[in-house]
């Protein structure tokens, strides 16, 4: 067979193993390829940055399962950067699985930081009912929007964290992940626009277009756009993750799709060349 043939019929199975190896090995060890970081991206980190050792940072788990792949990298690398500089994290949901998926993050993120005691440090309140309502009550009476209880059901009257977060104007900076509504906005008309608390937030590709007018308005302080938006925010406290390496599989994984229709079409090409100095003899 000449080699122009055999451009150009290379066996399927061997392009999808090649393509199964190139994205399996890059999840398992993330490569880190060069990304940009946003400006979004760049103005989501300042804000976090900028929070004082002490100061307490509400993080809004308003997603399910079906987006943990774009959103639950940003939360655990908001925790890991929140940890870092010794502000005191509060976890709640406005989605029913928010709740699970807050608790999931707090254990991967405390793996680094297993010094960090919950109730001092960090406190998870879980999903509470109510949507708006919940989150009217939140910003005036915190203990009594959350039936006085965690997460795990107990008093929020035994943790230190809770003695001083009593109200929105106790917060320092709010951050939502979410997939849609309810989200941001919430935050937004409950403890940015009336209580002055600067509100950030993560969201879903596709939901970009909606949250970038709000960064634009002063509203939201930057978004982190989807899976590329956690990617650039690990790389910007260089603590590769899940996005890093996600990114990386599918970079990776188009460059590899690419490189075999280059070669199916140099194949091609040298077979009608071939073909051609035939007919002309």
């Amino acid at each position: 067979m000449r080699l122009a043939d055999r451009l150009q019929s290379i066996d399927r199975r061997i392009i999808y193993l090649l393509l199964a190896a190139v994205i399996v090995g890059v999840l398992l060890r993330p490569i880190g390829l060069p990304i940009r970081i946003s400006e979004e991206t760049q103005m989501v980190y300042q804000a976090i940055d900028l929070l004082k050792p002490g100061q307490v940072f509400v993080i809004s788990f308003d997603y399910g399962a079906s987006n943990v792949p774009e959103l639950h990298p940003s939360a655990i690398a908001w925790l890991k950067h929140a940890f870092r500089k010794d502000v005191r994290v509060v976890c709640t949901a406005l989605s029913l699985e928010g709740g699970m998926w807050a608790a999931d993050a707090l254990a991967v993120a405390l793996e680094k930081f297993p010094a960090k005691k919950y109730g001092v440090d960090y406190i998870n309140i879980g999903y509470k009912p109510g949507g708006q309502v919940f989150l009217e009550k939140f910003a005036t009476n915190v203990h009594e929007a959350c039936a006085g209880v965690d997460a795990r059901g107990i008093s929020l009257d035994q943790y230190p964290i809770m003695k001083d977060v009593t109200k929105a104007r106790d917060v320092s900076l709010a951050a939502s992940l979410t997939s849609g509504d309810p989200g941001y906005n919430q935050w937004i008309a409950n403890f940015g626009t009336p209580n002055g608390v600067p509100v950030t937030a993560a969201t879903i590709a596709i939901g970009v277009p909606v949250a970038i007018s709000l960064v634009r308005s002063g509203h939201l302080k930057g978004i982190l756009k989807g899976m590329r938006g956690g990617a650039e925010y690990e790389l910007k406290i260089n603590e590769k993750g899940a996005a890093v390496s996600g990114m990386d599989a599918q970079s990776l994984g188009h460059l590899t799709i690419v490189v075999f229709v280059v070669v199916g079409n140099i194949g091609y090409f040298m077979s009608r060349r071939r073909l051609r100095g035939g007919n002309a003899s």
